[in-house]
């Protein structure tokens, strides 16, 4: 007996030793695979961030990064040849710029918002004609008519306009029926001085009508593939910009600034607007007084008939070597790469004998 009870004791502290070893393993285990699907979840998270962050960009700073992108590309295609012979062809640059094409022939937002309120505007005007047709040249002489008779007054509608006077489809169908019961009594209605072309004149206000509210209605339901149209020809864009940016940045890092600064994605900082200022002949002019710090990005084109030199300090220096713009050129650059010892304003030289012109507009980096 003394013997059965120790055998049991021994197999009891050898399922505990055993329960104790798996337990703390499987806890290991969950530690391990915890740590895991952290990282996991943090490399979910900035993937979803920079796609997110990019996509959340307007449409407008979309195109000028591709259209910036692009240049860059097409300027430093021998080094991304050399990169990957097999990707950067110069069919990837004309893919690009298809590409690029396609997004810019998208209509913006605000000339869609435009074109829909010229629609709208339209079916308001034609209502308005509706309503003073009818109030002004035929409901005195339905009076006039059938005053004693409600019964057949109230078929033309007579009864019914002011609930429909202000709904579209409400007065459509007012005007087919007020056609109609008109051209049924046409001879009483004659007798007691209508115009002759009444009857035209009701028909010309309800397909006048009836066309702009087709034409309203069919661009609204159009304007909801165009959104789904301008989301998937914007995407083919966005994902040539970022693969450009993405090997750029690569080709770049460490070895040449200003060219890596090129291959980052900007957007527009908030509250800034685009400014365009004219640069008198043989002048240097502060283009932004203040607030042109050490790491602050700014996009400038040159739209003048000169070529212009931009430098920052503190105070104007003719001695300034600064970066030339030439005519037409477009970039984006970094106030501390335009130092010329000091910080404070952005100042255009405009070295020759005519005036030259600068638009610029502040940015921020977005990837």
């Amino acid at each position: 007996m003394a013997q059965k009870n120790k055998k049991r004791l021994e197999l009891s502290k050898s399922s505990e030793l055993f329960l104790f070893k798996y337990t703390s393993f499987f806890n290991k285990s969950t530690k391990i695979f915890g740590k895991y699907t952290k990282i996991i979840y943090i490399c979910t998270f900035i993937f979803n961030k920079n796609t997110m962050a990019y996509t959340n960009l307007t449409f407008d700073d979309r195109l000028n990064n591709a259209f910036l992108k692009g240049l860059w590309l097409q300027r430093d295609i021998t080094d991304f040849t050399a990169f990957n012979p097999v990707k950067f062809t110069a069919q990837f640059v004309a893919d690009y710029q298809a590409a690029y094409q396609a997004a810019l022939l998208i209509p913006s937002d605000e000339n869609l918002t435009d074109i829909g309120t010229q629609k709208t505007e339209l079916v308001a005007e034609k209502m308005e004609a509706a309503r003073n047709l009818y109030q002004r040249k035929i409901k005195y002489f339905l009076e006039e008519a059938f005053s004693t008779k409600m019964g057949i007054l109230n078929s033309f509608g007579y009864n019914d306009y002011q609930n429909i006077r202000t709904v579209v489809s409400g007065m459509i169908s007012f005007l087919t029926n007020l056609e109609v019961r008109c051209t049924q009594e046409e001879t009483i209605l004659l007798a007691k001085g209508i115009a002759s072309t009444f009857l035209i004149d009701i028909k010309t206000a309800k397909n006048e009508l009836v066309m702009a509210y087709t034409a309203q209605q069919t661009y609204f339901g159009s304007q909801k593939d165009m959104t789904q149209t301008r989301k998937a020809v914007f995407e083919t864009m966005d994902n040539f910009v970022k693969d450009v940016c993405r090997v750029g940045k690569a080709l770049y890092e460490g070895i040449n600034d200003a060219k890596y600064s090129d291959y980052i994605i900007y957007q527009t900082r908030t509250n800034s607007n685009t400014t365009t200022q004219t640069l008198a002949a043989n002048t240097e002019t502060p283009v932004l007084n203040t607030g042109a710090d050490e790491n602050v990005n700014v996009q400038l084109e040159n739209t003048g008939n000169t070529d212009l030199v931009v430098y920052v300090n503190n105070e104007l220096a003719a001695s300034a070597t600064g970066y030339t713009l030439t005519i037409n050129t477009t970039t984006i650059l970094t106030t501390k790469a335009l130092s010329a010892g000091g910080y404070g304003m952005l100042i255009a030289r405009n070295a020759h004998p005519i005036d030259g012109k600068l638009r610029m507009k502040l940015m921020e980096a977005v990837e």
